[in-house]
């Protein structure tokens, strides 16, 4: 090309950011400008993410410092899930658990490793509609598209890339329905006993009942992460925070809830909206998806294009997967034209990572909303379970390639 390929973003979350620092590996030239409703990149509330093995290593392709923000990390075994009682329900083999390892950290600390020097980031500007418009002079670019800010300002772009899912709402908040899910840090100072048992054991979940599930997950030397996951029903009854702490106290299964809750930082507490894998299927229909981003050049990528139901803290590595691959696909032209395409090509090679991750989203809801599953689950021989967890997880996280050692 020769004018620089101009790259619009929306969204400054971890695909987001992400993406933009994936053009400008691949496109070293490209002028990247991302749009930010917030202030800034981070989040108000802080909380836990995990990264799966092919996340880290396509942030290491990408340049990260993840070294840099060890210090704030913890590798842990895959999680596993537990019945209300303690029993281990599915649970990976030891021979999986060392080779396959969990970076946890804290999503602002990412954030903060993702930002680049060379990405023009505008903050409280809010993105309007994105269209798709057609140049008539020489761009080498030819067709682009228009994006069209809250402030009625029009600027143009080669491609667009959409980050901006319904899932980012991560703000504290003073309410929240019987579908949200809750979170919140605890520090290891205030109560050492369910560190203790992470360290042991790695993270887990407790299924505590029809669709209400618990997890607990090592953050770092200093802390830990946990969350609360409430069943999608009919029930839209507004609570307020205190009222749904007081519902996951209630959960009374073998992890020390009550006190748990009572140790968490007020201010790490983050409510949000709880997807179901149906929900999360139907997005583009549910209108979580505008109709506007529809057009060859304008992709959507992260939680605007693969939603997903909290299971396996898949969330983010999706989220890294998607950034990485459209700048390296956006990378990759060899000439203005194949920008048309990039979109069709990125859904094709994300589509069988997708469906593997909903496909082990909807076995855990199974097995969470129906509890006579779960005993059942009791009865089967331990190595059995393993076999069935470990081939699960490794077809979900992508094949035997994605659990490769880094």
């Amino acid at each position: 090309m020769t004018t620089a390929l101009r790259v619009l973003i929306k969204g400054g979350g971890v695909a987001g950011l992400t993406a933009a620092r994936s053009v400008l590996h691949y496109v070293p030239n490209a002028k990247v400008t991302l749009f930010e409703a917030r202030p800034s990149c981070q989040w108000q509330a802080d909380r836990g993410v995990g990264l799966w093995n092919m996340a880290v290593r396509r942030l290491f392709e990408l340049g990260l410092p993840l070294s840099t923000g060890r210090q704030h990390a913890h590798a842990t075994p895959p999680a596993s899930y537990r019945s209300i009682d303690g029993v281990w329900l599915s649970k990976c083999s030891s021979h999986l658990a060392s080779k396959v390892r969990v970076l946890t950290l804290r999503e602002n600390s990412l954030l903060q490793l993702l930002k680049h020097p060379n990405v023009h980031y505008r903050y409280q500007t809010a993105v309007q509609n994105v269209m798709a418009s057609r140049k008539d002079d020489d761009n080498d670019c030819g067709d682009g598209i228009t994006v069209k800010l809250e402030t009625g300002e029009v600027l143009d772009g080669d491609i667009c890339i959409v980050a901006s899912g319904g899932g980012t709402s991560a703000e504290t908040k003073t309410s929240c329905c019987w579908n949200d899910s809750i979170s919140g840090i605890v520090p290891s100072t205030t109560n050492n006993e369910p560190l203790a048992m992470c360290g042991r054991e790695g993270p887990f979940e407790t299924l505590v009942s029809a669709g209400l599930r618990f997890a607990v997950v090592p953050l770092d030397a200093e802390s830990f992460f946990w969350f609360a996951t409430f069943p999608e029903n009919e029930n839209t009854e507004l609570l307020s925070v205190e009222q749904a702490m007081e519902k996951v106290k209630q959960f009374n299964c073998h992890v020390p809830i009550s006190a748990l809750l009572e140790a968490t930082d007020p201010e790490s507490l983050v409510v949000r909206r709880t997807y179901s894998a149906a929900t999360a299927a139907a997005a583009a229909t549910t209108k979580l998806i505008p109709p506007d981003y529809a057009g060859p050049r304008i992709i959507t990528i992260g939680d605007a294009e693969n939603l997903l139901s909290n299971n396996l803290a898949q969330g983010a590595s999706v989220a890294v997967e998607d950034g990485y691959m459209v700048g390296r696909l956006v990378g990759s032209l060899n000439n203005p034209k194949d920008l048309d395409n990039v979109k069709k090509i990125f859904r094709r090679k994300r589509k069988a990572r997708i469906a593997a991750c909903r496909t082990m989203n909807q076995f855990t809801q199974l097995i969470s909303e129906y509890p006579q599953i779960s005993k059942l689950m009791h009865y089967v021989p331990a190595a059995l379970n393993a076999n069935i967890f470990d081939a699960s997880l490794v077809y979900s996280l992508g094949g035997k390639e994605a659990i490769s050692e880094i």
